[in-house]
C-alpha cells in the first residue's frame, strides 16, 4: 500500500506493543521478537497548517451534505479551543461548560492535565447550534441582528443560559458534545475512542472534496491534526 513513512511507522509500533504484552503475559517467545534488532529510521515530516486566507474561506463555506456542516464544526471548534486535541473534541461533556456558559474546562486525554479556557463567541455560536434548541438564524432575528441596532449583549446572553441549563441538567450534563461515546469506560471507551477519530478523518476528506469543488484556489487537505497546527501556528 502506499502509505507515508510515519503511518508505517505507526502501524508497526502498535504491533510492537502488542508483542511485547504477549511476552509479558508469557504468551510469546522473546527470543523470536521481530523488534529485538531493529530501530526506526529518522522521518522527515512537513507539518502542515491552514494559511490565514484558507482558515478564512474555510469558516465562510457552505457545506452541501449535513456530514460535511458538522464536520466544519467540529475542525472550527478545534481550532477556536486552543487547538484541541480529535480526542478531547469527542469526550467534553455539557458539564464541561461552567461560569454560567462562559468557560470550558476538562481533563486532557492524553496528558490528563486540566485545560481551562474562555469560550469565545465562536465557540458560543457551534455550541449553541449543537445544543438544537432552535435554529440560530432565528435567535438573530429575535434579538434584530440583522438591524442597525442589534442586541449583541442580549443574544450572547440568552446562548449562554442555554449553554447552562445543559451543562447542569442531570437529563445532558453527563453527554459528550461531539460524539455518542457515552458510558463507555476504560479499555472500551480507548478501542471507541480510536474508531471514533478515524471516523472524523475521513469525514474532513469529504469535507476537502466539497471545499475543493468550487474553485481551483486552494487544495485541502485536512486532517484533525492540522487545527492544531493551524491554531499552534
Amino acid at each position: 500500500k502506499d502509505i507515508a513513512p510515519i503511518s508505517q511507522k505507526g502501524y508497526f509500533e502498535k504491533i510492537r506493543r502488542i508483542l511485547n504484552k504477549a511476552i509479558v503475559e508469557d504468551k510469546y517467545n522473546p527470543r523470536r521478537h521481530p523488534f529485538s534488532a531493529f530501530e526506526f529510521g529518522k522521518i522527515h515530516t512537513h507539518t502542515k497548517c491552514l494559511e490565514k486566507d484558507e482558515f478564512e474561506y474555510l469558516k465562510d463555506f457552505r457545506p452541501k451534505s449535513l456530514v460535511a456542516k458538522q464536520t466544519q464544526s467540529k475542525f472550527i471548534f478545534q481550532y477556536y479551543a486552543y487547538g484541541m486535541r480529535v480526542s478531547d473534541l469527542l469526550l467534553i461533556k455539557w458539564s464541561s461548560i461552567y461560569e454560567k456558559g462562559s468557560r470550558l474546562k476538562f481533563e486532557m486525554f492524553k496528558t490528563k492535565h486540566m485545560l481551562d479556557i474562555s469560550i469565545n463567541v465562536a465557540l458560543l455560536n457551534i455550541l449553541f447550534e449543537l445544543a438544537g434548541e432552535i435554529e440560530i438564524n432565528n435567535l438573530r432575528r429575535q434579538y434584530k441582528w440583522h438591524t442597525k441596532t442589534p442586541q449583541v449583549e442580549p443574544f450572547y446572553d440568552h446562548i449562554r443560559r442555554t449553554l447552562n441549563h445543559l451543562s447542569t441538567d442531570p437529563k445532558t450534563k453527563d453527554k459528550r458534545i461531539f460524539s455518542d461515546l457515552n458510558g463507555y469506560v476504560d479499555k472500551e471507551l480507548y478501542s471507541k475512542l480510536q474508531y471514533a477519530s478515524s471516523k472524523y478523518n475521513r469525514d474532513l476528506k469529504t469535507l476537502s472534496k466539497e471545499l475543493n469543488e468550487p474553485t481551483k484556489q486552494f487544495d485541502f487537505y485536512l486532517t484533525s491534526h492540522i487545527a492544531r497546527h493551524t491554531f499552534a501556528v
